[in-house]
């Protein structure tokens, strides 16, 4: 079933489309907008400081920030298939949230594409219908990032009236950035907030949001987050050559952010840079986490403002990414980081419908990378994709 926009007002991709870098027209994305909504609201005083939360998970097609990556990658899908005489198929890997997304905005246009994610995650993968989604599971989540070049590589080389494409390319993450950074431009005319908090891995987010704050006269400062079980830009920064491992996302505080080395995308230098130019970093063991969330009794919190965090069987959060920054923000004011001033807290996601009952297209259990992509190969070429 086809899901428009009811509401294409909500959405801040129609709203600043006019500012894409992509050729994309208002028609492009008014033809594919789901929901990419974003609201804003006061959740508490701490210390003489004031926490206000952007809410970007529950006005969001997908309940993450990813809607609106999703929402402009498949406006572009439409636009370059267009222009292409091969039959464009859309691959992307994900820890869960821009799977989500994705695989719910391809579905909504007909079109059937490739979801690659950790095994561990596959009970966060929350699309009501995947009948067009064929998700791919690997065991390790170091072995992602790997296989989704040799399938590319793979695939394309065998095909000639088919192309294998990642979505949503480095052009897509920021100019969805940057839609967010022109909304939260509108707030801080309204509340006037001394800084802009978020969780962060490859940092397509504040890059692309700063790009629009950079040419303001009182620029906010920027308080990056990360978990002390993946803290790679923290370690950068701290100068710490201490390595990064794990074995399955479930080490992990946050699941969906299991990239160890994102130093692969080029954005992470430049997030370095803006973190030292504009504020700080913090980072958060899971006792940090605990404490703060009982002591502040933060979902009862946000659920009064109509945020309902999701758990899963086991009352656990599902996922912590937004309540990470929020988290984080609280720590900083109690080390003296934030003093006396306001916060913007992107709660970047938190809900999540996922059932647990998604079946897998295939399943890597080993490191034998190679002799998996052929036979998906096989497997996909029998079945016309």
């Amino acid at each position: 079933m086809n899901e428009m926009n009811k509401n294409q007002s909500e959405s801040i991709v129609i709203k600043y489309g006019k500012y894409n870098t992509l050729g994309l027209t208002e028609e492009d994305i008014k033809n594919v907008s789901i929901r990419e909504g974003e609201r804003t609201f006061h959740l508490m005083n701490y210390k003489n400081c004031q926490i206000y939360i952007l809410d970007e998970t529950s006005l969001m097609a997908s309940n993450t920030i990813k809607s609106i990556d999703g929402c402009i990658s498949v406006a572009l899908f439409k636009r370059l298939q267009r222009k292409e005489k091969n039959r464009i198929i859309p691959i992307y890997c994900s820890g869960a949230n821009t799977g989500n997304s994705l695989g719910r905005y391809f579905s909504n246009i007909g079109v059937e594409s490739i979801f690659i994610l950790p095994a561990d995650n596959l009970d966060l993968v929350d699309l009501n219908s995947y009948e067009k989604v064929k998700i791919i599971t690997i065991k390790n989540p170091n072995k992602i990032k790997k296989f989704l070049k040799l399938f590319l590589d793979h695939y394309n080389e065998k095909n000639k009236d088919k192309v294998v494409m990642e979505f949503p390319n480095l052009d897509i993450r920021l100019n969805s950035s940057r839609f967010r950074g022109y909304y939260i431009k509108e707030i801080l005319n309204k509340i006037n907030f001394n800084w802009l908090v978020q969780t962060v891995s490859a940092g397509f987010g504040p890059l692309g949001i700063y790009k629009v704050l950079e040419d303001l006269e009182n620029i906010p400062k920027f308080l990056a987050v990360q978990q002390q079980t993946n803290p790679y830009v923290y370690y950068k920064i701290k100068g710490s050559k201490q390595e990064i491992k794990f074995d399955s996302t479930k080490d992990l505080l946050a699941r969906v952010m299991y990239d160890s080395n994102p130093s692969t995308y080029s954005t992470v230098n430049n997030l370095i840079e803006l973190i030292k130019k504009r504020g700080g970093i913090v980072i958060l063991a899971k006792e940090e986490f605990d404490y703060y969330l009982n002591k502040f009794s933060l979902l009862g919190e946000l659920r009064k403002n109509g945020v309902d965090i999701s758990l899963n069987q086991d009352n656990d959060i599902k996922d912590k990414i937004g309540l990470m920054a929020l988290i984080g923000a609280l720590k900083a004011i109690d080390n003296g980081i934030i003093n006396n001033e306001k916060g913007l807290i992107c709660l970047t996601s938190g809900i999540n419908n996922s059932k647990g009952k998604i079946i897998p297209f295939y399943q890597i259990k080993d490191d034998d990378l190679e002799k998996h992509v052929k036979i998906i190969y096989e497997i996909l070429k029998w079945l016309k994709l």
